[in-house]
C-alpha cells in the first residue's frame, strides 16, 4: 500500500520529522512556501493541483461562459497547506440561475481529475438574498478584508460586503449546530472511522468559530489548532498524526472521545 504522505514546509520538515521518524510508513512532501536562501522551488506535487485548478476555472469559462460569475478559492488550499490524501480544493461558484445544464456541465468537468474538488454552488438570486451558508459568509468577508487575489470574476458580478455583526452572528449559530452534531456523534455505541472523521472537522470547525469570535480568523488546520491553543489554552490537538492514523486505521477513539468532551465543556464556560 501507498504510505500516507505529510506534505509541509521546509521549515517544518525537521520537526515533523524528528516526531514521526521511527514512522516506516509515513513519507513527506516537502513544500516550500516561501522561496527558501537555496531558491528552491515549489514542489512538484503543489503544482500538480495548482494546474489542476487552472484547468477546471479554464475549462468552467469555456463551457459555461458568461453563465459563470465568480471562482473563488477557499479551504487550506488558499493557504497552500494543501495535506495531500486529506484535503480537497474547495470552491465557492456563482452561476446565473441553477438549472439541469449547470448542474451537469460542472459535475463533468469536476470529476474528471484524480483530485476531490468540492463545490458550494449558488445562483445570482441566491447571493443577492443572502441566501448563504456560514462557510461561504466566512469567507465573502475574509476575501473583502484581505484583498485575496480572486481566480475568476465576471467584471459585471461584486462579492457582496458582510458586515462584521452579520458574521459573528453566524458563526454563533454554526458553533451550537456543530456542537450539537459533535454530541450527538458520542452517543453512538461505537466510533466509527467515518464518524472519527466527521468529529475530527467538528472540532477543527468549533474551534475555527471560537477563535473568529476573538477577531483571529485561521485559513487551516495548522494555523486553528495553534493559536487554539494560544488564546484558550485548549488541548494541542496533533491533527497530522490522527490523519496519519486515520490512513493507517488506528485511530485512537478514546483520546478522540476525551477530546471532544473536554470541547463540549470548553463552550460551556466560553461567553458566546
Amino acid at each position: 500500500a501507498t504510505p500516507p504522505t505529510v506534505l509541509c514546509s521546509v521549515y517544518s520538515l525537521e520537526i515533523l520529522y524528528k516526531r514521526y521518524a521511527s514512522n516506516s510508513r509515513l513519507s513527506f512532501l516537502c513544500v516550500p512556501l516561501e522561496r527558501s536562501e537555496k531558491g528552491m522551488e515549489f514542489n512538484m506535487e503543489i503544482n500538480k493541483y495548482e494546474k489542476v485548478l487552472e484547468d477546471f476555472i479554464e475549462k468552467t469559462k469555456i463551457r459555461l461562459n458568461d453563465r459563470v460569475k465568480l471562482i473563488l478559492l477557499i479551504g487550506s488550499f488558499l493557504s497552500k497547506k494543501y495535506i495531500n490524501n486529506w484535503s480537497d480544493i474547495d470552491l465557492i461558484i456563482v452561476v446565473d440561475k441553477l438549472d439541469k445544464e449547470i448542474f451537469d456541465d460542472i459535475s463533468e468537468i469536476s470529476n474528471n481529475y484524480g483530485v476531490k474538488i468540492g463545490i458550494t454552488l449558488y445562483s445570482e438570486k441566491e447571493i443577492n438574498n443572502s441566501l448563504i451558508d456560514i462557510k461561504t459568509t466566512y469567507y465573502f468577508y475574509l476575501y473583502n478584508l484581505k484583498n485575496f487575489n480572486i481566480p475568476y470574476i465576471n467584471v459585471n458580478f461584486k462579492i457582496p460586503k458582510i458586515s462584521k455583526e452579520l458574521l459573528l452572528d453566524r458563526i454563533k449559530i454554526g458553533i451550537f449546530n456543530d456542537l450539537h452534531v459533535c454530541k450527538r456523534n458520542l452517543l453512538y455505541k461505537d466510533l466509527n472511522k467515518n464518524i472519527a472523521r466527521t468529529q475530527f472537522k467538528l472540532i477543527y470547525n468549533i474551534l475555527k468559530k471560537c477563535l473568529i469570535l476573538k477577531d483571529i480568523y485561521p485559513l487551516n488546520y495548522e494555523e486553528t489548532f495553534i493559536k487554539a491553543t494560544e488564546e484558550f489554552n485548549f488541548y494541542k490537538f496533533d491533527y497530522l498524526k490522527f490523519i496519519d492514523d486515520y490512513a493507517k486505521d488506528t485511530i485512537d477513539y478514546t483520546k478522540l472521545k476525551i477530546i471532544s468532551i473536554n470541547l463540549i465543556n470548553f463552550i460551556e464556560k466560553m461567553e458566546v
